[in-house]
């Protein structure tokens, strides 16, 4: 699949009068794009916090035995 354009992401609002309800801009791929985009995002933002944490705990004694 393709890249989903963050406009299809977003909550859609009530067109202007002058903008033709029907015609769209960008087709859509998938109706599971924007979910997994929001998944794979989440999964990073979760991954990013939690590695440094984990790699702090595995080296505690590490950091326990340093005499500064």
């Amino acid at each position: 699949g393709g890249k989903v354009p963050l406009e299809q992401c977003k909550v859609q609002t009530a067109p202007p009068q002058w903008v033709n309800p029907l015609h769209r801009s960008h087709p859509t791929n998938s109706s599971n794009s924007c979910s997994q985009e929001q998944a794979l995002a989440f999964s990073v933002m979760a991954a990013s916090f939690l590695v440094p944490a984990a790699w702090i705990l595995a080296h505690v004694e590490h950091y326990k035995s340093r005499s500064d």
